[in-house]
């Protein structure tokens, strides 16, 4: 089951980012890398291969008239695997379920 959190929760004003009543997945849209910057040609997962994913910004970017959230996705601390080895996405945090 994939955890999902928000960079400074406590920051966040419900006024600001209302919660509606349809349930919207997150969506990766972009990966992004430090080598390539923002890649549109990537495949991205399915969110739900993650144990964790963290909404670091919302409307992180506008492209195309549209704003996308970055989100930072990892899975949990094992084999070496954990926090330092996961990735970055943009796309769309929406209510933040998987």
């Amino acid at each position: 089951m994939t955890k999902c959190n928000i960079v400074g929760e406590h920051c966040f004003s419900k006024d600001k980012y209302p919660v509606t009543k349809q349930k919207e997945n997150i969506k990766f849209e972009f990966k992004v890398s430090v080598l390539t910057g923002i890649s549109i040609k990537d495949d991205c997962p399915d969110p739900d291969v993650y144990d964790n994913i963290t909404l670091v910004c919302k409307n992180y970017v506008n492209f195309m008239e549209k704003n996308y959230d970055l989100m930072y996705a990892y899975d949990s601390l094992t084999c070496g695997d954990g926090p330092s080895r996961g990735c970055l996405y943009v796309g769309y945090w929406n209510n933040g379920n998987v």
